[in-house]
């Protein structure tokens, strides 16, 4: 937003310095001696110049506005996790104008740069409208699972950088995993680990 504040300033107000700048330069080189004269028939009348400053003002506000209407308009989803002793829940939640269409839910580490998908093909995709909701529960026996196609042949030592990603039709949702979800999966690779050694 601060950017597009000072593109607006610099697009408006850059020229008219430039323009003033010009006249500094054009008073100093004319060989007149009537600086005045020259100055006034170089700005021309007040009125042209306060109709071409609102209609570039308009223009750019129209471009802003139409630009936040497109952005408005993508699906919007909200996702609430949860842990529970059986496994954990993630339900994911359209709150969007625009009904989203959910192909597929993972959990990515760029770390690892692996990620594993929660839900099976049967699931997704779904087209979700406003205020729909699809829950997804993952069992605490799908944790060894999960962690092996996010690590891949790596050690696990550290997922806090564990993120549950919603892949619409038209964007991907990205959601820090919550730290209830990390302690579960590390938690249980640790005692597998454990009992293996």
């Amino acid at each position: 937003m601060n950017r597009t504040i000072l593109l607006v300033i610099a697009v408006v107000l850059g020229p008219v310095f430039a323009f003033f700048a010009g006249i500094g330069v054009g008073i100093s080189a004319t060989t007149e001696t009537k600086p005045l004269e020259f100055v006034s028939s170089a700005i021309g009348s007040v009125g042209d110049w306060v109709s071409g400053i609102g209609a570039l003002a308009a223009a750019i506000i129209a471009i802003t506005l139409a630009d936040r209407q497109r952005r408005a308009s993508f699906p919007r989803i909200k996702l609430l996790q949860a842990a529970e002793p059986y496994g954990f829940h993630i339900d994911i939640i359209s709150v969007g104008d625009r009904g989203a269409l959910v192909t597929g839910v993972f959990l990515r580490s760029r770390r690892y740069r692996g990620q594993a998908r929660l839900a099976t093909k049967t699931i997704f995709p779904k087209r979700l409208e406003f205020g729909d909701v699809e829950g997804i529960t993952v069992e605490g026996v799908m944790y060894r699972k999960i962690a092996e196609k996010i690590c891949g042949d790596n050690e696990i030592i550290d997922l806090s950088d564990l993120e549950v990603v919603v892949e619409t039709s038209m964007k991907a949702h990205v959601y820090p995993a919550d730290n209830s979800v990390i302690g579960l999966i590390e938690g249980t690779l640790s005692i597998s680990e454990h009992y293996e050694g």
